[in-house]
């Protein structure tokens, strides 16, 4: 915080040491119980499909799987830039160092709890939704049967397949993409 701004409570020595600037520490609660973190929501499906059969002696069977789950991430804890210097904004630069300083009268008001800064805290973190789409198909297959007769026994053989596709797609997050959301 700058040297003006109303919340700067910091004492004439401190102040002096600073150039008047000094940092703050403030845990942001407007935005309501259990609002900042992380949420996850999945849905799966699987099914399964076979057959199996004979052609003279020789037996086979086959069998194809779908499966799948589309999850959504739902995080609040990232930062919107517009939406943090609407709440503490227009910055100013300290000359001395080159760092980002609040306004000295942040639309956000410090030490009350009210409606407005909730909204504003919503906007500057606001919740946004990672969605993910997994998909995985399978199609396997053997057959076996008799070769031919030895004088221990008949011998058998036995030939078989897997095919297998996975398939992943997470689409891009708009305002990430934008550089209005950071870590």
């Amino acid at each position: 915080m700058g040297p003006n701004n109303e919340y700067n409570l910091a004492s004439p020595q401190l102040k002096a040491m600073m150039g008047g600037v000094v940092g703050l520490n403030y845990l942001l609660q407007d935005g309501g119980a259990n609002y900042f973190g992380q949420r996850n929501t999945d849905k799966s499906y699987r099914v399964l499909a076979g057959a199996r059969g004979h052609v003279g002696e020789w037996n086979w069977e086959t069998a194809f799987a779908s499966a799948g789950t589309h999850s959504t991430t739902y995080q609040t804890i990232n930062v919107n830039t517009r939406g943090f210097e609407k709440a503490f904004g227009p910055y100013t630069i300290d000359p001395g160092i080159g760092r980002v300083i609040i306004s000295d009268h942040p639309a956000y008001k410090f030490e009350q709890i009210s409606e407005a800064n909730a909204a504003l805290i919503r906007e500057a973190f606001p919740t946004f939704d990672i969605q993910s789409w997994t998909r995985l198909r399978t199609l396997d297959g053997k057959i076996e049967g008799p070769l031919f007769q030895l004088p221990a026994g008949e011998m058998r053989a036995a030939f078989g397949f897997n095919a297998s596709r996975e398939t992943f797609y997470t689409p891009d997050n708009a305002d990430a993409a934008n550089g209005l959301i950071t870590q």
